[in-house]
């Protein structure tokens, strides 16, 4: 058999429930040519045992544990075999022409590295879960879109800063370029890093209307402390991997700004303690990361002025105070 053009990687963790809708959806896809890879991160309901009986065509990778988000889909883009390869959540349900929209985007713009879907809530689906990502100069991101009516604004094919990992598409070619999801960051902002290490390189990353996904997880995001803590460590990390050094000057005050406004309104809603040790372990972290910063930036292709034209500029004010900041991973996939 050839080499499949394009791999689907779904990463699970007791996710038996939500693996039916997911599944199915794939089996409908208009794109042949489609190799569906689950990894199961040591769950402990049948969710094994019913993709084998249900599934047959799914290739199935066990993990004896829960190695987390980033580390367990690296599992999966390790062992695709595809010339391009979609990560996508499991608690989502993908309409007919998802991969063909993608598939069809990529074919067009060979400058592109990654692709963004147009994700709807599942049970509200005239309403953006997300259109691509943002990436504020202050240092954090957001959904673009986000709880916003699904109308003709989000109709066209445009550049975006980043991709949603829950149902992204990417090259195998930029991935082995620029490096797999980090696994330091466990969960949370891992897709914002990999996007951001894409433009650096010089790949575009484009969303893609056409490619519909319908998602369980986007309207209850930020209600566990787990994900809280890893949010807004991550962010951190985020910043000191990959902000220009030109930039950093630049946007410092805005940084400042967002970081003591979480400070003064974050414990309020009882997070001091989580504050706390997200800031605490990003510090601890700092090494690492400028390790990784070093080999980063000394091997990117975008200029800083590349970079400052697709950050997001203004409306710091609005986004720092909100109880819930930032475009990090959710799903089905519990942090907690």
């Amino acid at each position: 058999m050839g080499r499949p053009l394009v791999s689907v990687v779904v990463l699970n963790w007791n996710g038996r429930a939500h693996l039916q809708d997911c599944l199915q959806s794939l089996r409908r896809q208009r794109l042949g040519g489609v190799e569906i890879i689950l990894v199961d991160n040591g769950s402990r309901d049948d969710s094994v045992a019913f993709v084998k009986k249900r599934f047959a065509g799914v290739r199935v990778i066990e993990n004896r544990a829960n190695l987390g988000f980033c580390a367990g889909n690296n599992v999966g883009l390790r062992a695709a075999r595809g010339e391009l390869v979609a990560l996508l959540n499991n608690d989502t349900e993908v309409s007919p022409g998802w991969l063909e929209s993608l598939v069809k985007d990529a074919a067009a713009h060979p400058g592109a590295g990654l692709f963004a879907s147009r994700m709807l809530l599942f049970d509200r689906r005239d309403t953006i879960d997300s259109a691509g990502d943002l990436f504020f100069a202050a240092g954090f991101a957001a959904k673009r879109g986000w709880l916003e009516k699904n109308d003709a604004r989000f109709d066209r094919a445009c550049p975006v800063f980043g991709a949603c990992a829950g149902a992204a598409l990417y090259r195998r070619d930029m991935l082995e370029e620029i490096g797999l999801l980090d696994e330091d960051f466990f969960a949370n902002g891992e897709d914002v890093d990999l996007s951001f290490r894409a433009r650096l390189a010089g790949y575009e990353c484009r969303y893609v209307p056409g490619a519909v996904v319908y998602h369980k997880g986007g309207a209850t995001i930020g209600q566990s402390p787990r994900w809280f803590y890893l949010m807004r460590r991550n962010q951190l990390w985020v910043v000191v991997k990959n902000m220009p050094r030109e930039l950093l000057r630049r946007y410092w005050p805005q940084m400042l700004f967002y970081n003591l406004a979480s400070l003064a309104y974050h414990p309020l809603r009882g997070r001091a303690a989580l504050l706390f040790r997200a800031y605490r372990d990003a510090l601890g972290g700092l090494n690492r990361m400028h390790r990784k910063r070093r080999r980063i930036q000394r091997q990117r292709r975008a200029s800083a002025d590349d970079i400052h034209a697709i950050l997001s500029h203004g409306g710091i004010f609005q986004r720092a105070l909100r109880p819930v900041t930032g475009r990090l991973a959710t799903s089905a996939y519990s942090v907690q």
